[in-house]
C-alpha cells in the first residue's frame, strides 16, 4: 500500500475494517451518536452556545479517537510487527474512551462560549439567557 493513492489506500482499510469486524465498525459510532442525542436534548439553549458545545463535544471525540487509533494500529500493522491476538478486543473500549473525551471538549466548548462571544461563522445572538 505503500505507492497507492490515499484515497485508495483508505477505501482499502475502510472496506477491509467494515467487513472483517462490523461489530467494532458500529461501535465507532457510538460517541458520534451521544454526542447528537446531547445536542438534541440541549437545543433550547441559545444557538451560539449550542454551537459552542457542539463543537467542543466533536473535538474531544475526533482527538482522542484519532489519537487511539493512530497508536493502536501503527504497532498492530506496521510492517514486520508480530500482532497479539487479543489486540483487536482494545478497540471495543475506544468508543467508551471517546465519551469522556466528548465530555472534556463539551465542558471546554461551554469554557469558549463564556469566555468568547461565538463561534468563527455563527451570527452574533445574545448569551445571556441561560435556561
Amino acid at each position: 500500500m505503500a505507492h497507492t493513492p490515499p484515497a485508495q489506500t483508505a477505501r482499502k482499510i475502510l472496506n477491509e475494517y467494515a467487513t472483517d469486524s462490523p461489530p467494532q465498525f458500529i461501535l465507532g459510532f457510538v460517541p458520534f451518536i451521544a454526542l447528537a442525542i446531547i445536542c438534541i436534548m440541549m437545543r433550547r439553549l441559545p444557538p451560539a452556545r449550542l454551537a459552542w458545545l457542539s463543537l467542543g463535544g466533536l473535538l474531544g471525540v475526533l482527538g482522542l479517537t484519532v489519537f487511539l487509533y493512530t497508536v493502536f494500529w501503527f504497532p498492530y500493522y506496521s510492517p514486520g510487527a508480530t500482532p497479539d491476538a487479543n489486540a483487536p478486543i482494545a478497540l471495543i473500549f475506544f468508543p467508551f474512551y471517546c465519551i469522556c473525551g466528548m465530555a472534556g471538549g463539551m465542558s471546554l466548548g461551554w469554557l469558549g462560549s463564556r469566555v468568547l462571544p461565538r463561534p468563527p461563522g455563527l451570527p452574533a445572538t445574545d448569551l445571556s439567557g441561560d435556561q
